[in-house]
């Protein structure tokens, strides 16, 4: 009998294996953004064999953008989390109104030898911000202009990349660059003949792992 159960066990898990690598056929956008596609990958069409681990894109959202800056010691206590902020952008030669999200009393020590704490802001993108651009939160507290030690870079309020955990040929495919996609949104679909096969093989397995865990419990 517990030859049968582990026959049985075996079973269930093989199948549970089999199902979640049908589930990953078909690939969706984890979140709301906007799809980047790398540079150095060719694009997908239906019927191209897609392999397991390739990065098909990587998902932003752009709709917020952070900045990380950096502050002497000397503003230690006054700049705190919800403060407004001017977020200036020489390229664009614009300023966005911005709120520090949080303050981390870290101990970055400059090339002068001043002591800095970190400061992460975040500010509504009108549309035209994108990752790398440099720029530069001030703000003023008690009529004192509080400057960064230094500029920061702009980054996406979130990204993740999308990658194949499972492959096989596209069925379906919804990947663009720079393309708006909802969260959920299908972006590849791949076939599965091979995986249909398996799971029909082993739901047979299954019926007679059952079937002989039955019989040996019969038999006690």
């Amino acid at each position: 009998m517990i030859t049968a159960q582990k026959e049985v066990d075996n079973c269930t898990k093989e199948m549970n294996k089999l199902q979640e690598a049908k589930s990953n056929l078909t690939v969706r956008a984890p979140f709301s953004g906007k799809l980047l596609l790398p540079a150095d990958s060719g694009e997908i069409k239906v019927g191209d064999d897609v392999s397991s681990g390739r990065t098909l894109a990587t998902l932003v959202d752009d709709s917020k953008m952070r900045l990380r800056q950096y502050y002497s010691y000397a503003y230690a206590g006054k700049i705190k989390a919800g403060q407004s902020v001017s977020v200036s952008i020489p390229s664009s030669m614009t300023t966005i109104q911005g709120t520090v999200s949080e303050v981390h009393m870290v101990e970055r020590i400059s090339a002068e030898g001043t002591k800095l704490f970190e400061v992460d802001v975040v500010m509504n993108n009108p549309g035209t911000l994108a990752a790398g651009v440099d720029a530069t939160a001030t703000m003023t507290v008690g009529g004192e202009t509080l400057y960064p030690y230094e500029a920061g870079k702009l980054e996406y309020n979130r990204s993740a990349d999308i990658v194949t955990k499972v492959g096989g040929p596209a069925q379906k495919v919804n990947l663009r660059n720079y393309d708006k996609v909802s969260a959920g949104e299908v972006l590849l679909v791949m076939g599965g003949d091979d995986n249909e096969s398996a799971i029909f093989n082993m739901n047979n397995q299954m019926k007679t792992a059952q079937k002989n865990l039955d019989e040996a419990k019969k038999a006690m």
